[in-house]
């Protein structure tokens, strides 16, 4: 666009006014404002003070002079569009695209003035009449534009004069020469006195320090800027030409002189070693560096002017996938230990990738996947991550030098399940969003209706069977979708040659799922079906809603991607086997998701997935040194939320994980991030109310916007409340630093015909605190209860059986001043709480075991329990409701 601004202006005489652009910081005026034709606008606020958003100069690549000139563009009055959220016809608005019109308004009003001139003697015009600021050059331009100044000067001069990038090493530089020419549109000579203003070091020299310009006519002369002279850095300063003591005109300058730094060419090739154009990260390895992005042209070759030191460099890179002409894939590409002491060159060359695969014995679908990486060195940390787009169906990482410095680590992560659709003889069919699968094992015969236009089913018994369509732009997905639908398919397959999978909405235009099946697969199936259609031939499909298993898995490599094959493929001894239950009391939506976390990775990626309560299912994880794992499963669909802590699986191990399993209670768990501590003289609680039975699952509610719970929080201190909170977070604050004895309670409703279960719930806390350091935060020793109640999945247990319970009681992880549990005391309603009778218990340390005889005709069981420590701590929990009977 920058390219187009200048040859037009050329062409036409035209003045096109561009806005610098807001982001805010040096070299960030991207096309078309970095024309040298355009007249390029930076804003100011009503003080003529830089707005923060404003683009600045010097122009990327060449450092060239930029922006050109400001205008107001902080709070600018405007018409009020339609589509802007507020009432009225006007509103106020921020931007340099605000600052721009005000700059091409006055240009209008000097072009009527002055109807002959050229968009290049407007520019002039304007930029020398401005208003001078106190700001760099390469951040406002010439200054803050100045409408009576402009219309009303008789005396104009060139805008600005680019002195040039004096470049590192400095040998090969020569002073720059720029000619400043002054324009007079007055009947009379006159006569200017010139002066550099801004030139601490005399870098800068003017060939003339008077000159007379004529009448109606112009006069030259030219500065010369002398790099060798100047201090390494931005200098900036103007040109003033003064007439009888005034300033009339004055001319920008400008010199960038670079600091030692050495071009590092970055060439990227596709995996058939072409040229191709892709998005680099860059890290210098030194404390306090950020990381910034590059982008190589079509040209495949990029060159970057860095500072010497030790650089990494990568790219997350389209390139060809593994499966056929129409696959897409993703390939990782580095150079992690640059030694930048002199030019050099590096190729990341896509003909070294390796695709990376997992393989578990088994036919999989991949349901999410992440890759990774991170880099740390010389005080840098560096970290890069995908969440791969469903449009790639293949991954690559190209083989890495060792480093020796600091440490790298690629890693892929996965979560793998059954296939939601199989149909026998292509590979893979990717069933759509706004569709309806058809479960099962089914036998279809295949129609091939050409590009699935409802002409195209003109003559063709399409009823209860699947067709074949390709996709074109003449029809949306939607279009497609209800021409199958409306000629009576039972299940629409759509291919396309495009690279890598196909993926839209196929449901309705408001967005509902429609009764079909719409899968798409990519040029090979679609080669496949259609000779099915041929040939008449039946096709067998397989759907799955709720895939029975998933595999949790993750491949790290240290140190340097490694040559050679880079398919995971773990053993029996490296996978934790979990057989997992969600729990719930009516048939209903949720969703689930595990998120890899470790040392070097500490911020799991991931996105819930659907799950339909309740539910069975056996979850395959990877374990292995400092790999944990962070469980977040939500129902109803999303109003309450269980959340694990990292949780570290054994290889080879087998357990149960149970979900929203009762009893649901408070738990304070390590899931939190926050609460039960103590710094100085705050303290911060954070008691969830609905903790399940699983191990460590904190339990969350949507309280402030659903009807159907309930929670409020309070703080005591010596018997004295101090805070009362809606929800689970309370506080108290400046607390006095002796020792006291506080109480936290907690008190939660859940409504009957919704959660059937806890539908009342109370907790409290007691424990002994005084001042901690006020630097870091304290565990407070708060003690968890647990129960332990054996349920179906649909949390109930059975009328006259006698059950086993239990309960448990522990510190809250990492709390200081603990002491030794004891005293459990369990109780038991069927009545609601009207009535309670004790449990016998029977155990050792903080873990107790009991039964129930639960009575014929009862329809809830309530459980009452209790725990203490020797130092005065203790909790308490009433849970009505606690378990369904049936």
């Amino acid at each position: 666009m920058a390219a187009a601004v200048n040859t037009l202006s050329q062409e036409t005489g035209t003045l096109f006014v561009i806005a610098a652009g807001n982001v805010g910081a040096p070299t960030s005026i991207g096309s078309p404002g970095a024309a040298d034709s355009a007249l390029t606008i930076g804003a100011v606020d009503s003080a003529d003070q830089p707005a923060y958003f404003t683009s600045q100069g010097p122009r990327l690549g060449d450092n060239a002079l930029k922006p050109d000139l400001s205008a107001p563009g902080v709070g600018i009055l405007a018409a009020r569009s339609s589509y802007v959220a507020g009432t009225g016809s006007y509103t106020t608005m921020s931007g340099t695209s605000m600052a721009t019109p005000h700059v091409a308004g006055v240009a209008a009003l000097l072009a009527e003035k002055h109807p002959d001139w050229t968009g290049a003697q407007l520019k002039d015009g304007l930029m020398s009449t401005s208003k001078q600021l106190d700001d760099s050059v390469y951040t406002l331009g010439t200054g803050r534009v100045s409408v009576p100044d402009a219309i009303d000067a008789q005396i104009t001069a060139t805008g600005s004069a680019d002195l040039g990038y004096y470049k590192w090493p400095y040998e090969e530089n020569k002073p720059v020469t720029k000619a400043v020419t002054y324009s007079n549109s007055s009947d009379a000579p006159v006569e200017l006195s010139l002066a550099a203003q801004g030139d601490p070091d005399g870098v800068v020299a003017l060939a003339d320090t008077t000159l007379t310009v004529p009448a109606h006519g112009t006069a030259s002369t030219t500065v010369t800027g002398d790099g060798a002279k100047a201090a390494v850095g931005n200098l900036s300063g103007q040109i003033l030409a003064t007439s009888g003591g005034k300033t009339v005109a004055h001319t920008a300058f400008g010199m960038v002189k670079e600091e030692e730094r050495y071009t590092l060419t970055v060439h990227v090739k596709d995996r058939d070693g072409a040229p191709t154009p892709a998005y680099l990260g860059v890290q210098k390895l030194a404390a306090s560096a950020d990381a910034f992005p590059a982008v190589v042209d079509d040209s495949g070759t990029l060159q970057l002017r860095l500072q010497p030191g030790n650089y990494y460099v990568d790219s997350f890179l389209d390139v060809h996938g593994s499966h056929g002409k129409d696959s897409l894939g993703l390939g990782y590409l580095a150079n992690p230990e640059i030694k930048l002491d002199q030019d050099r060159e590096i190729t990341l060359d896509g003909r070294k990738l390796r695709e990376i695969k997992a393989d578990v014995g088994r036919t999989t679908q991949t349901r999410q996947l992440v890759m990774e990486v991170n880099r740390t060195a010389g005080g840098a940390n560096y970290t890069g991550a995908v969440q791969v787009p469903i449009v790639y169906d293949s991954i690559f990482a190209a083989p890495t030098q060792k480093v020796t410095d600091g440490s790298f680590e690629y890693r892929t992560v996965w979560r793998l399940g059954r296939p939601m659709l199989q149909v026998d003889g292509v590979r893979e069919a990717v069933v759509q969003p706004g569709t309806t699968l058809i479960e099962g094992r089914n036998r279809l015969a295949v129609v091939d209706a050409g590009n699935g236009a409802p002409a195209d089913y003109t003559g063709k018994d399409v009823r209860g069977k699947a067709v074949l369509v390709r996709r074109s732009d003449a029809l949306t997905p939607v279009e497609l979708a209800q021409a199958a639908q409306d000629a009576g398919a039972k299940a629409l397959f759509v291919t396309d040659d495009e690279p890598g999978r196909l993926n839209d909405w196929f449901g309705t235009d408001d967005y509902a799922d429609r009764p079909l099946q719409v899968a798409t697969v990519d040029a090979a199936g679609g080669a496949a079906l259609a000779a099915d259609a041929k040939a008449g031939r039946r096709i067998e499909t397989t759907g799955t809603r709720n895939t029975p298993w998933v595999y949790d898995l993750t491949d790290q490599h240290k140190g340097s991607v490694p040559q050679g094959d880079l398919t995971y493929k773990p053993s029996k001894r490296e996978l934790a086997v979990l057989d997992a239950k969600f729990y719930a009391v009516n048939p209903q939506d949720g969703g689930e998701f595990r998120y890899s976390i470790t040392d070097t990775f500490p911020i799991g990626l991931g996105f819930l997935e659907k799950i339909n309560y309740p539910a069975e299912r056996t979850d395959y994880v990877s374990t292995g040194a400092g790999q944990t794992w962070h469980e977040s499963v939500q129902t109803g669909p999303t109003v309450l939320e269980e959340r694990s802590g990292l949780v570290a699986y054994q290889g080879g191990s087998h357990k149960e994980l149970d979900w929203f399993k009762p009893v649901w209670h408070p738990w304070l768990g390590t899931g939190l991030g926050w609460g039960q501590q103590r710094a100085g003289n705050d303290l911060s609680f954070n008691t969830p109310g609905w903790g399940d039975s699983g191990p460590d699952h904190t339990g969350f509610g949507d309280v402030w916007s659903d009807d159907s719970m309930t929670q409020f929080t309070d703080v005591y201190v010596d018997g004295v409340q101090v805070d009362h909170a809606t929800s689970s977070g309370a506080y108290a604050w400046d607390a006095d630093p002796a020792e006291h004895t506080y109480k936290v309670t907690t008190d939660t409703t859940l409504d009957a015909k919704r959660w059937k279960l806890s539908t009342k719930g109370h907790a409290e806390w007691t424990f002994k605190s005084a001042q901690t350091p006020a630097d870091r935060y304290t565990f407070l020793p708060l003690i968890n209860l647990g129960f332990d109640v054996d349920t179906d999945l649909t949390g109930n247990v059975r009328a006259g059986s006698r059950i086993p319970v239990g309960i448990y009681a522990e510190y809250v992880k990492g709390a200081v001043g603990t002491g030794t549990l004891g005293g459990g005391k369990l109780e038991v309603s069927y009545d609601d709480g009207a009535t309670w009778t004790s449990v016998a218990l029977s155990g050792h340390g903080a873990s107790w075991k009991g039964s129930l005889k639960v009575p014929n005709g009862a329809k809830f069981v309530s459980l009452r329990a209790s725990a203490k420590d020797n130092k005065g701590g203790s909790v308490a929990q009433e849970i009505t409701r606690a378990v369904g009977v049936k």
